[in-house]
Order: structure tokens, then sequence, then C-alpha cells
């Protein structure tokens, strides 16, 4: 009876986490443009894609693209054409793998503990951490990417404590985070031996379902490398990894003063309240491990690989706020074990503020994830900016291909691209051509010397002129 009952709680709480991050992922996903860089980017491939019905070899702008692997475009080709070629058909892949990872870290924190209030704290950590709700509510990789690399390390976790057969799983998904985000799916691979040597487990090196799960991995990565290799030769290498992976690492491709300090600076404003919670609980750990090393491996393991993670990508000389995703579903599992331990050694008044604050800091995750994962706090401008961008692309798509578009101060056009159709657009200086053109210009155009000036748009943020 009393398995039954648990049974039934874990499932309703399973349950109502997949019906909160439903909510928190897909409402209103397809309300704002596309934004500049790289999901108007991405749409644009996509929409050649499919125009072109080639699924295997992309283009951007009518150029071969070598930047990513295909199985987002794949995703988000079935997704359009079951909602249309729209921001959210195109978005609606990675907003699904907010489901799955918060779903997937219950189920990990379920096995650690379990304890299904410890998993369902765990799932509404992730879901209320607002950097990671703004990247899935994209069309970006991060997310999905990061699904792959917990599964690969839930499922290692699996085979070592249960069946063997799980490492076929392992594989499977470490294959398929490899094809989501070429390399970067392999950093499953130092968080598993992190986790192997915490726990001085390795008995996997002599297990034959491991190494067939390696085998598959390779059979599941190599075709689509192997087929674009054999179409573009040493050109697809120079840029997938050359350009993309070992460039990224030595070179700041983005430009900007981005510093380690600024992802630190980032973490502490986008992610509140529980990278504060996860500090606390590392000062914590670090000051009882001692006394409770076995109880503790599991902590020790995740601080470990989150760690490893944050200094991966610190090392990388281009840096972006949206390489950490990874980091966050670690996180949340590390803050609900932090609950569980805190929950067990508490008693009386003191449990009771205990409980309390958990629901104050799960408040304030509600309030920082709604402001910051759907925009509504636009403190850096750019949903406005996305919202003229698009305005912009739309007019320009009516106007005549033979007239050319320039753009003056403003050094972003992917968005400006993908509404217009794919229209070329060029930066201007002061020297204007005589035949007639369009501008985008951040700054007002009010007069040019003999030439007719027409306001097609306007907004405080971009306008659009054009010159006669």
């Amino acid at each position: 009876m009393e398995n039954k009952k648990i049974v039934s709680n874990t499932t309703f709480l399973f349950i109502t986490l997949i019906l909160i991050s439903s909510f928190f992922s897909l409402y209103k996903l397809g309300s704002t443009p596309l934004i500049d860089y790289d999901e108007a980017t991405y749409a644009q491939v996509l929409k050649e894609s499919i125009a072109r019905e080639n699924y295997l070899s992309f283009t951007y702008l009518q150029n071969n693209w070598f930047e990513k692997p295909p199985l987002y475009f794949w995703l988000s080709t079935v997704s359009v054409k079951i909602f249309g070629m729209n921001e959210f058909a195109m978005r609606a892949p990675a907003a699904l793998f907010i489901i799955l990872t918060s779903s997937l870290v219950f189920l990990f924190t379920l096995f650690l503990t379990k304890s299904p209030i410890t998993a369902f704290i765990s799932g509404i950590v992730l879901v209320t951490t607002g950097s990671f709700l703004d990247a899935g509510r994209q069309m970006r990789f991060d997310v999905p990417v990061a699904f792959f690399i917990l599964f690969s390390l839930f499922s290692y976790i699996k085979a070592i404590n249960e069946k063997p057969l799980w490492y076929i799983f392992m594989g499977v998904s470490l294959a398929l985070g490899v094809l989501m985000k070429s390399v970067i799916g392999f950093l499953a691979i130092p968080i598993i031996l992190i986790f192997s040597l915490v726990y001085k487990e390795w008995r996997w090196i002599k297990s034959k379902y491991f190494w067939f799960s390696i085998l598959i991995s390779t059979l599941i990565i190599l075709p689509w490398h192997v087929y674009e290799w054999i179409n573009f030769g040493s050109a697809f290498w120079q840029s997938y990894l050359g350009v993309h992976v070992f460039k990224r690492l030595g070179t700041n491709l983005l430009g900007g003063e981005v510093t380690t300090w600024t992802y630190i600076k980032n973490l502490l404003l986008y992610t509140e309240p529980w990278i504060l919670v996860f500090i606390g609980g590392v000062a914590w750990f670090s000051l009882n491990f001692k006394k409770n090393k076995e109880a503790l491996k599991p902590h020790l393991a995740l601080i470990l690989s989150i760690f490893f993670i944050f200094i991966f990508f610190s090392i990388s000389n281009t840096k972006l706020f949206y390489y950490l995703i990874p980091i966050y579903p670690l996180m949340a599992i590390f803050i609900a074990l932090l609950f569980h331990r805190m929950y067990e050694m508490l008693f009386g008044l003191e449990r009771k503020v205990f409980i309390g604050i958990s629901i104050l800091c799960i408040f304030i995750g509600l309030i920082s994830a709604t402001y910051v994962g759907h925009h509504v706090s636009d403190n850096w401008g750019l949903t406005a900016l996305s919202k003229a961008e698009k305005n912009i692309g739309l007019e320009i798509k009516k106007e005549p291909q033979d007239i050319k578009v320039y753009a003056f101060k403003h050094y972003f056009w992917e968005t400006i691209r993908y509404y217009s159709g794919g229209r070329k657009i060029e930066e201007i200086d002061r020297d204007m051509p005589r035949e007639s053109f369009l501008l985008i210009s951040q700054i007002p155009i009010i007069e040019v010397r003999n030439r007719k000036i027409i306001t097609l748009y306007t907004d405080p943020s971009l306008s659009l002129y054009k010159i006669e």
C-alpha cells in the first residue's frame, strides 16, 4: 500500500513538473521576432534547406554553410512541416528540450535520492533558472545539447548501478549530442570521467556493453561527417572544426570585451536566486565533506563537473554566455540534493524556517525566470530592436529586387536579411550612390543634399529610408 502511494505521488509530481515546464517554455513562444545573430542565421539556413529540399548540406544566402551539424535543422524541419514557417515552429524543438531536460533532471534526482519531492524541486529549480529558459525559448542548440550531455551521464550512472544495457543509451545520446552541437556533445566524456574518479568506479572499462556503445556512437556520428567530407573535402573540416571550434578557442570571433568576469557577473544577474544558493551550497559542502565523504560523493562529482564546464568555456577566447547552459541541469540537481540533505538534518522550527526560505527562493526564481526567460525586462533592448528589424525587413521585401540596400551605423543585419527574403545588405559611409537606394540607419536622416528622402519605417531604435 505504501509503495502504491509513493508511485502515485511520484507520478503526480512528474506530471505537474511537465505541465509547469510546458507552460514556461511554450507560452507566447512565437510572439517575438528572431534575434540577431544566431536565431536569424539559423532560420535562414533552415529556410534555404527546405526550399532546396536538401537536408544534409546547408547554405546561408546561397553560400555553403558548415557551422553546425544537422540534428536541430532536421527537428525544426519536422516542426515547420507541422506548424508552418514561423517563429514558433523554428523555436519549438529547443523549447521541447526544456521540458525533456527538466523531466530528466527529475528522474536523475529521483534515482539519487529516492525522494519524489526532492526530484520535483530539482526540476523546478531548472525551469526557474532564467538563462536556461531564455536559451530554450530561442532557435538555439544549447539546451538540446545540454539534454544529451546529461542523458549520457544518467545512462552511465544507470549502467553502473543497474543494467549494463544502459551503456547503449549512453553511446546513442553522446552521438546525438555531437550531431546537435559538434564537439560540445563530447563534454559528456570528461563529466563521466569525473564521476568515475569520485566514485572510484572503473568497471565500465571491462564492459562489452560499454565498448559496443562506443561503436554505435561512432556509427551514428560518422555518416553525415563523411558525407560532407566527400562532397566538400578539406573546406568542410577547415570551417566546421578549424574556424568554428579551434579558432573560437584561440581567437575572439565575436569581438567585444567578454571576459570570465563577464560570465560571473551574468550568472549573478540572470540565474537568480539559484547561483547564490549554489555558492552557499558549495561553502556548506566544503565545511562538511570530510565528515560525510561517502554521503556527499554525488555533491562532489556535480561540483567538479560544473567547475570543469565553467573553466573549459572560460579558457576559450570566444565567450558567449549561452555556452554555460550545460551547467544549469547539474546545478539544479546539486541544489535539490542540498535541499534533501538540509531537510534531513533539521527538525522543528529550524526545518519550518528552512522550508519557508526554500519556498521564497522558488518564488524569486519564478519572477526571475519570467523576466529573463520571457524578456519581460528588455534591458538590452533586444526585443525592441528585433521588432524594428523585422518591420524593416518586411518593408524591404516590398521593394524591387534591383534596388540596393545599405546600412549606416548598424552592423547586425541577419534579422533584417531573413525577413527581407535574404536581400543583400552592404555597409555605407558618407559617400552615397547616385541611384536610388534603401538606407537602414540608427541615426535619424533629416536631409541629404539634393536628394529626396522617403521614410518607409521609423522607430526609436532603427529606421528605414528610401533615398531618391
